[in-house]
C-alpha cells in the first residue's frame, strides 16, 4: 500500500526523464512549479493554477470492508508544500476562501463498513474489464 501511496503522489520533475523539465507533467501534476516564461502549447503544461488536488488508495481488502487511505492538496513528496501564501502570481485569481492556507496534510485511513454483501463487482480498466466474486 505505500509503494502505492507513493506511486499516485509522484512527481519529481527536475529528475524524472519522463516528466521533461516540467511539473505539469509528473503523475500528480503541479502546474503551480511550471515556469511562467516556459512557453507551452500544451494546456496541461503550462503554468496555471491546476494540478493534482488529492489521492484515494486502496485494496483488495480495503474493498472488502469498505475502507480507503486518502491524502488532500497538491503532492508535496518531492516538491514544497503548497500554501496561498507562497502561491505564484496567476493563482491570485482562484478563490480560496474555505481552503486552507497551506496543504500539508498526511495519509489519513478511512473506514466507511460494507453493510451488504457483494456478489460481482466488474471495474474496467482501459480496454480490460476485470470481475471479483464473491466480496464477502
Amino acid at each position: 500500500m505505500d509503494t502505492m501511496k507513493r506511486i499516485i503522489r509522484y512527481n519529481d520533475w527536475q529528475n524524472d526523464p519522463l516528466s521533461d523539465g516540467n511539473a505539469g507533467n509528473g503523475i500528480m501534476s503541479r502546474n503551480d512549479l511550471v515556469d511562467p516564461d516556459k512557453h507551452s502549447d500544451n494546456v496541461f503544461s503550462s503554468a496555471t493554477c491546476f494540478g493534482g488536488l488529492d489521492a484515494k488508495v486502496s485494496g483488495y481488502a480495503g474493498v472488502k470492508k469498505g475502507s480507503i487511505w486518502a491524502q488532500c492538496g497538491p503532492t508535496h513528496d518531492q516538491q514544497p508544500v503548497f500554501s496561498w501564501k507562497n502561491a505564484p502570481k496567476f493563482c491570485d485569481s482562484i478563490p480560496h476562501e474555505v481552503q486552507p492556507e497551506v496543504f500539508d496534510f498526511d495519509w489519513v485511513g478511512w473506514n466507511h463498513g460494507i453493510s451488504n454483501q457483494i456478489n460481482t463487482l466488474s471495474v474496467k480498466i482501459g480496454g480490460l474489464i476485470v470481475e471479483i466474486e464473491e466480496i464477502l
